[in-house]
Formats: C-alpha cells, structure tokens, sequence
C-alpha cells in the first residue's frame, strides 16, 4: 500500500535530512512545504499563504498515493490536527501514513541555527518564527505510533530497522 510518510520536528532538528536519507533508502519522493513556497514565490514573485500552500502540498500527496507511489512530507507539522489531516488525506488517497518524528534535544537544534548564520547551509528562520514553531509545536502523542528518530543514534542501523517498520 502507498505510504504518505510524514516528517515531523522543530526547525534544525534534522527533518530535512533524515527525510533526504528516508527517501535516499526507500527510492521514493521527497518534497517539502519550503520548496512549495519557494517555487511560488520564484513564478509568480508573491508569498502564498500558508493555507494556499498546505493544499497544494495536499493535492501533490493525493496524486502520488493515488498513483500507487509512496511519498515523504518534509515540514513542521508542528500539531496532532495538522498530522490528522494529512492522515485523513492519505486514506482518502488509498494509502496509508507513518509518522516520521526527529526528536533533537532543545540544545542540539539552538547549536545548529547558530552554525547556519555562519555556514548558511539552509535559510533561515527568522527570530519570530522560530520563537513561534517552538511555542506551537506539539510533540507527537503516543496514539501517534510515531517512528522517532534522535540525533545521537546510528542512522544507518535506524534506517536498517525502519525497512522492518
């Protein structure tokens, strides 16, 4: 069965990357609501709005379930009802979702972000938006059954195991 796997963390927590990896070891595609917003904003030079682009992200997830192909949502999804939804989207599709968790300790993700304003290896995220996905961010809930992944454990033998998830 299509899987929509969703990624779920802080921003600097490692999403991006375990989602690269994640896609990397299972040969399906990744995409991110950074690329969504990006795109619209290189065509048609304008900030869409979160909502705009949420339903686009969710059109993209339908097609590839759809179509029989897995597929992995990089973002924040930073709440139990934003997760749901895009569950509900999932079966919807005739698919099923997992729940990819990059659970960083507060200090390790403080680290990063200060790393990026030197090496500006990604965007960053300004000071209130930052402030913002930590005050909003709902860590997932055991009826979540989500697969965590911490910063300090072996990525290899984690993706190993997940293959058995």
């Amino acid at each position: 069965m299509p899987t929509l796997y969703i990624m779920c963390g802080l921003p600097f927590s490692g999403k991006t990357y375990l989602a690269r990896e994640l896609a990397k070891h299972l040969g399906i595609e990744t995409f991110s609501y950074d690329e969504l917003w990006c795109t619209v904003k290189a065509k048609e030079n304008r900030d869409a709005p979160w909502d705009e682009l949420c339903g686009v992200a969710e059109d993209k997830i339908r097609m590839a379930l759809s179509s029989g192909k897995s597929i992995i949502y990089d973002t924040l999804n930073d709440t139990a009802g934003n997760r749901e939804k895009l569950r509900r989207v999932a079966s919807e599709a005739t698919g099923k979702a997992m729940l990819v968790y990059s659970e960083t300790p507060m200090s390790v993700i403080l680290e990063r972000r200060q790393a990026n304003l030197s090496s500006k290896q990604r965007h960053d995220v300004a000071e209130d938006n930052f402030q913002k996905a930590i005050a909003h961010f709902e860590p997932p809930l055991p009826s979540e059954n989500a697969t965590v992944y911490r910063p300090n454990e072996d990525l290899s033998e984690w993706l190993r195991r997940f293959k058995h998830t």
